[in-house]
C-alpha cells in the first residue's frame, strides 16, 4: 500500500499522542477516507518511516 506523505505524517501526530487504536482508526477512516486495513497499516508505516529517517 502506498500512502501520501500527509497521511504518514497525521498517523505519526495520532501514533505520537498515544491514542487508543479504535479511535486512531476512526480518526483515518473520516479524515483520509481509507478502508479499514489501510488504517491498520498506516501508522505502522508511519513510525516505520520515522525510525528510518
Amino acid at each position: 500500500m502506498t500512502f501520501s506523505s500527509e497521511q504518514i505524517q497525521r498517523a505519526r501526530e495520532l501514533a505520537r499522542e498515544r491514542r487508543k487504536h479504535g479511535a486512531i482508526q476512526r480518526l483515518l477512516i473520516d479524515e483520509f477516507n481509507l478502508r479499514p486495513a489501510q488504517c491498520r497499516a498506516l501508522p505502522m508505516t508511519a513510525l516505520a518511516d520515522e525510525k528510518a529517517a
